[in-house]
C-alpha cells in the first residue's frame, strides 16, 4: 500500500479551512444573539468576517488549482490576486475588532490601498505571479515588494494591538497579547514554511474568536462598573442634604397636628433607608415595590410644596419588574423640572399599561416643558442613566417628549421577558398587588 503524502496533506488542508469557515460562521451567531452590540457595530463584525473567508476561499482555490493545466491562466493569475489582496485584509480584521480611530489604523487603510492597487497591476505584468507551462506559480520579480508591506502590517498591527492594551489593567494585557501572539504566530508558521504548514486563516479565526470573548468580557465589565457607579448616583441624587434639610424643615413646620407629623417622620425613615438598600439589594424590583417607595417620595415633596404638587397614579397592570428608583427619579425630574417652576404648580399623571408584548409606563407633567431638539436627553445626566439601566437590566427604552409651556411626557417601555415578568404566585408572595389608583392629592 502506497501512502499519498501531497493528497493526505491537501486534504488536512482543506479539513483546516473547513474548521475556519465553521470557525466564522459560530462567531457571527455569537453576535447576532449578543444584544449589547449596536447594529453598525455587528454590520462591521459581520464584513470583516467575510473578508476573512474570502481570503481563505481564495487561498483554497489557488491551492486546489495549482498546476492544474486545464485551468486557463487567467483564472489562476485572478485567483492568486484575489488572495494577495484578501490576505492583507484579513490579517488587519484585527484591528476592526478593537474599534479604534488612530494616525495607525489610518497608515494601515493606505497600505492595504497601494497594496491592491499593486496587486492589480501586477495581475497583468507578472511582478507577483508567473505561471509556468505545467500551471505551476511561481514567484514575481516584485515578490519582495508584497513581502515588505505584508510584514509592515503586521508590525502596524501589533503596535495598535499595544496601545491598545495600555487601557486594560495588567491582569487583562496578557490575555491580550497571548491572543495576539497566537493569530500571528499561525501566520508566521505558514509563512516561514512556505505554505507547508497552512494553519494562518485558522490561527487568525481562532484569534478573532478570542479577541471577541476578551472585548466583550472587558466591555462588559466597564458596563457593571458604570451601572455600579449609575446606582450610588441615584441613590444620592435622592438623599442630598437640601433635600433632607427641606424635608426636615417641613415635618418641623406642621403644627398641631402630631399624627401627620409622626406620619411624614415614618415616610421619611422608610424613604432614607429604601435609598440605601437600594445600593446592595435586587437590580430589578416589582412595580408595586416601586410605586410604594414613589408613594413616599411625593408625600415628602407635598409637605414641602403643598398644593403645588398633584400626583396621580393609574395602574392597569403590574405583573413586572423594572429597575429600582427609575419611577422616582422621573417624578422627581417632573417635580423639579417641570411643575415647580410654574407659580401655580401642576399635575403629574402615571400611567402603567399592558400590551401584548411589553409594558408601558407614561410619567406625563403640565409644567414649563423644554426644547427637545436644544436639550436632548443624553445631555441630562439623570434621565441618560435611566435610559441606560433600562436597556442594561430588561432590554427597555425611555422615550422623552417635550412641549415648552406645555409639558413634558417620558415614556418607558419593558419588553415582556423571563427577567420582567412576575408570574401570580410570585406575586403573592411578594405582598399581594396594588390598588387601581392614587391621588397624592388626598
Amino acid at each position: 500500500m502506497i501512502l499519498d503524502v501531497q493528497n493526505l496533506s491537501l486534504n488536512y488542508y482543506y479539513v483546516v479551512i473547513g474548521i475556519t469557515l465553521l470557525t466564522l460562521g459560530l462567531l457571527c451567531i455569537l453576535i447576532k444573539e449578543n444584544n449589547r452590540i449596536k447594529p453598525k457595530q455587528k454590520q462591521s463584525y459581520y464584513i470583516t468576517y467575510l473578508f476573512v473567508a474570502l481570503a481563505a476561499l481564495a487561498e483554497c482555490f489557488g491551492v486546489l488549482l495549482n498546476g492544474n493545466q486545464n485551468v486557463p491562466t487567467w483564472v489562476l493569475r485572478v485567483v492568486k490576486c484575489l488572495d494577495y489582496i484578501l490576505t492583507p485584509i484579513a490579517g488587519a480584521g484585527l484591528i476592526s475588532q478593537l474599534q479604534i480611530k488612530n494616525v495607525f489604523r489610518r497608515v494601515i487603510q493606505i497600505t492595504i490601498a497601494i497594496n491592491i492597487v499593486f496587486q492589480l497591476i501586477s495581475a497583468f505584468t507578472g511582478w507577483m505571479t508567473n505561471i509556468d507551462p505545467l500551471g505551476y506559480y511561481t514567484h514575481g520579480s516584485l515578490y519582495l515588494i508584497y513581502i515588505i508591506m505584508y510584514l509592515f502590517l503586521i508590525v502596524m498591527i501589533v503596535t495598535e494591538f499595544i496601545l491598545y492594551g495600555q487601557r486594560f489593567k495588567r491582569q487583562n494585557k496578557t490575555s491580550l497579547y497571548a491572543t495576539v501572539i497566537f493569530a500571528i504566530a499561525g501566520i508566521m508558521t505558514q509563512e516561514l514554511s512556505s505554505g507547508r504548514f497552512r494553519i494562518a486563516y485558522l490561527s487568525l479565526a481562532i484569534g478573532m474568536t478570542m479577541l471577541f470573548i476578551h472585548t466583550n468580557e472587558f466591555a462588559q465589565l466597564k458596563t457593571d462598573e458604570s451601572i455600579q457607579e449609575q446606582k450610588i448616583r441615584n441613590m444620592l441624587s435622592q438623599i442630598q442634604p437640601h433635600f433632607i434639610y427641606n424635608s426636615l424643615n417641613a415635618i418641623q413646620a406642621i403644627d398641631g397636628v402630631p399624627e401627620k407629623a409622626q406620619t411624614a417622620i415614618i415616610d421619611f425613615s422608610k424613604y432614607l433607608r429604601e435609598n440605601l438598600d437600594s445600593l446592595t439589594g435586587p437590580d430589578l424590583v416589582s412595580l408595586d415595590k416601586e410605586i410604594e417607595h414613589l408613594k413616599k417620595y411625593i408625600s415628602l415633596e407635598k409637605l414641602r410644596f403643598g398644593e403645588k404638587v398633584n400626583v396621580d397614579i393609574d395602574i392597569k397592570s403590574s405583573n413586572f419588574m423594572m429597575p429600582a428608583l427609575t419611577l422616582q427619579m422621573l417624578v422627581e425630574n417632573a417635580i423639579k423640572h417641570g411643575i415647580t417652576k410654574k407659580y401655580e404648580g401642576g399635575h403629574i399623571k402615571i400611567t402603567i399599561q399592558e400590551f401584548e408584548n411589553e409594558f408601558v409606563v407614561t410619567v406625563n407633567d403640565d409644567g414649563v416643558g423644554f426644547d427637545t431638539e436644544k436639550e436632548l436627553p443624553s445631555n441630562h445626566v439623570g434621565l441618560n442613566n435611566i435610559k441606560k439601566r433600562l436597556e442594561y437590566f430588561v432590554d427597555g427604552v425611555l422615550e422623552i417628549d417635550s412641549v415648552i409651556n406645555k409639558g413634558t411626557t417620558a415614556t418607558i417601555k419593558i419588553p415582556k421577558t423571563s427577567k420582567t415578568l412576575i408570574n401570580k404566585n410570585d406575586k403573592k408572595l411578594m405582598g399581594g398587588g396594588m390598588e387601581n389608583g392614587y391621588n397624592a392629592s388626598r
